[in-house]
């Protein structure tokens, strides 16, 4: 957690976690993502996936709560990345704003191409 109280001196710090998945040389296709985090009254999580250490297209995942009384931010992330490795890089450089990641799951499938 950072990005929160008088201690980051309102200069945004980017706070992100990585995390790697890789499957021994295999191929293997990374069809889908479901992320929990915690509701705020602000902010976005910014997940950017990376094919073998080349970035692909970023998405941005609103933080705010769909209904008021949540207290969880849940997104169902279609993806369709194949690759022997896969970074998910989940972001957020906003000045007072934190996330606060849950819980993630993984939808990983053996690539049937190679």
């Amino acid at each position: 957690q950072s990005n929160y109280g008088t201690d980051d001196i309102s200069t945004a710090i980017d706070a992100f976690a990585t995390m790697e998945v890789d499957s021994d040389g295999n191929y293997f296709n990374i069809d889908e993502i479901t992320l929990r985090m915690k509701a705020q009254t602000a902010g976005s999580c910014t997940l950017t996936p990376s094919l073998n250490g080349i970035a692909q297209t970023a998405k941005t995942l609103s933080m705010t709560p769909e209904v008021a009384t949540q207290v969880s931010r849940r997104h169902l992330i279609p993806l369709n990345l194949i690759s022997d490795h896969v970074s998910l890089k989940f972001q957020n450089s906003t000045a007072a704003q934190s996330i606060f990641l849950k819980d993630i799951d993984v939808s990983i499938k053996d690539y049937d191409g190679q």
